[in-house]
C-alpha cells in the first residue's frame, strides 16, 4: 500500500491527522529530500567558511524552514479563498520546478568549474549565504516534485476547502513537513561543524566539498527536470487514453 491510499482512506475521516501525514509525506520525498539536502547543506557550507558558531548555523536552519513553511501555509490560503486558481497553480508549480532543476545544474556546472566563467562561483555561493536563507525556503517550497503536487494541489488544498477550514489545515500541513526538515537541519548543522573541526587537518577540505555540493545540485537537478519531464508525459497519455475511451462509448 502506498502512502497514497493511506492518505485516501482516511481523508474524510481523520482530515487533520491527514494534513499532517501529508505534509510528512511532501518532507521525506526523496526529491523532495535530495533538494532540502542540497539547500541546507550549501546553507551550512557557507555559514562554515564564514567561520560562525552553531547556534548561527542552526538559526540559518531555521530560517530556511520557516521560509517553506510561510510559502506553504500563504499559497494554501490563497488557493482557498481563490479555488479557481487550483489547477493553474499545479501547472505554474510543474514549469517552475523545471525552471528551478535547470538552475541547480547550472549552478552545480559553475561549482565544478567546468565551464570556467569569472567570478560566477562565487556568485553562486553568494545566492546560499545565511541572509538569503529565508527567501531560499520559500523559493524551494514552490517547487513540489510531482508526488509533491499531487499530495498538495491535488489532496491537501481540497481537504481544506472540503472542512471549511482555510487555517487549520494548511497549518498542520506546515507542521508535518517542517518536522523532517529540522531533524535534517539538525544533522546537517552537527556534520558541518565536525568539519570545522578538521578542516586544519585536511588541506582544501572546503574546495573539496565544494565540488561534492556541485555533483550533488547537478544530480539534485537533473532529477527535478526529469521527474517532471515524466510526469507530463504521463499526464500526456492518460489524457489520450480517456479521451480514446470516450470516443468508443460516444460511439457505442
Amino acid at each position: 500500500m502506498s502512502y497514497f491510499d493511506i492518505i485516501k482512506n482516511g481523508l474524510e475521516d481523520f482530515p487533520v491527522i491527514s494534513a499532517f501525514l501529508l505534509g510528512l509525506f511532501v518532507a521525506i520525498n526523496p526529491c523532495s529530500l535530495a533538494a532540502n539536502i542540497s539547500a541546507l547543506g550549501l546553507l551550512s557550507y557557507n555559514d562554515e567558511e564564514e567561520k560562525t558558531n552553531e547556534s548561527n548555523r542552526l538559526k540559518t536552519g531555521l530560517l530556511f524552514i520557516l521560509g517553506k513553511s510561510v510559502a506553504y501555509f500563504v499559497l494554501a490560503v490563497i488557493l482557498y479563498l481563490f479555488a479557481d486558481l487550483l489547477d493553474f497553480g499545479n501547472s505554474v508549480q510543474q514549469l517552475y520546478g523545471k525552471l528551478l532543476g535547470i538552475f541547480f545544474i547550472l549552478a552545480g556546472i559553475l561549482m565544478l568549474d567546468i565551464i570556467h566563467i569569472h567570478g560566477a562561483e562565487k556568485k553562486v555561493l553568494k545566492v546560499f549565504k545565511n541572509k538569503n536563507a529565508f527567501i531560499i525556503g520559500v523559493l524551494l517550497a514552490y517547487a513540489f516534485c510531482p508526488d509533491g503536487g499531487i499530495m498538495y494541489f491535488g489532496m491537501m488544498i481540497p481537504i481544506s476547502i472540503n472542512v471549511e477550514s482555510p487555517v487549520i489545515i494548511p497549518l498542520v500541513f506546515t507542521i508535518g513537513s517542517a518536522i523532517p526538515m529540522i531533524i535534517l537541519s539538525l544533522i546537517i548543522s552537527k556534520s558541518m561543524a565536525k568539519v570545522g573541526n578538521i578542516k586544519e587537518k585536511i588541506n582544501g577540505l572546503y574546495e573539496i566539498i565544494r565540488k561534492f555540493f556541485g555533483v550533488v545540485f547537478i544530480i539534485v537537478g537533473t532529477w527535478f527536470v526529469a521527474e517532471n519531464f515524466f510526469h507530463d508525459h504521463e499526464e500526456h497519455e492518460h489524457h489520450q487514453t480517456e479521451e480514446a475511451t470516450n470516443d468508443i462509448d460516444h460511439k457505442s
